[in-house]
């Protein structure tokens, strides 16, 4: 039920939001905010399909900015976040996500 909960919060946060700054797309870097608001801490990794880069460990109750590899963002089209907790359960996955360069995406990972 935790997880599914968990799974549910992510889905539904993920939302894209255009970074200011004055570099152009092509240069500039990619974020994903993580919201954990759950009690144990979770290995954050993005996926284009093919691979899966780890981009860093979300601590409790805190949220963790962490850069997406450009490599990742061009020519990827939709990348998927994944949330793997510490010990057994299972990771919970976001939706496909279309990402750009300079875009700074959020997910929460819920009670």
């Amino acid at each position: 039920m935790v997880v599914l909960a968990c799974l549910l919060a992510l889905v539904m946060a993920c939302t894209p939001k255009r970074a200011a700054g004055g570099k152009g797309l092509e240069q500039a870097d990619t974020y994903v905010v993580v919201n954990n608001l759950q009690t144990e801490p979770f290995t954050i990794y993005a996926t284009d399909g093919s691979r899966r880069d780890r981009l860093g460990s979300a601590p409790p109750l805190r949220k963790t900015r962490m850069l997406i590899p450009r490599t990742m963002i061009f020519p990827a089209v939709q990348i998927q976040f994944l949330a793997q907790p510490q010990g057994n359960a299972p990771a919970p996955v976001s939706e496909r996500l279309a990402v750009s360069a300079g875009d700074e995406i959020g997910i929460s990972i819920g009670p």
